[in-house]
């Protein structure tokens, strides 16, 4: 789902030639960052990161780092479409952040 998202990520500056293809995008998209969104959390359920009773306090932690992330996101986006009149570079550097997660 995280290929998926980073694709669509990719693609959608680009979707404006009709309405349907851009609920496409967007439906697609919704779909596959909903699932790679709601599964961060899943790995810290793991016995070997600590205490089941620790695991509000671990996904607590992990959601705040992720939201550093989205505080500074858009910021950026808005500084790169006043640079370059446009959303094509932000969709390639948001898509390609997403593609680095999941090398990573």
């Amino acid at each position: 789902m995280s290929v998926i998202a980073g694709i669509m990520t990719w693609i959608w500056p680009y979707v404006t030639t009709s309405t349907t293809s851009i609920i496409v995008v967007i439906v697609i998209y919704g779909i596959a960052s909903g699932a790679f969104a709601g599964m961060v959390a899943t790995p810290l359920s793991h016995p070997a990161f600590g205490e089941e009773g620790d695991l509000g306090r671990r996904i607590g932690i992990i959601f705040t780092l992720c939201a550093i992330g989205g505080l500074c996101g858009t910021p950026i986006s808005g500084a790169m479409h006043s640079a370059v009149g446009g959303y094509k570079a932000v969709g390639w550097y948001a898509g390609t952040c997403l593609s680095n997660g999941i090398l990573h």
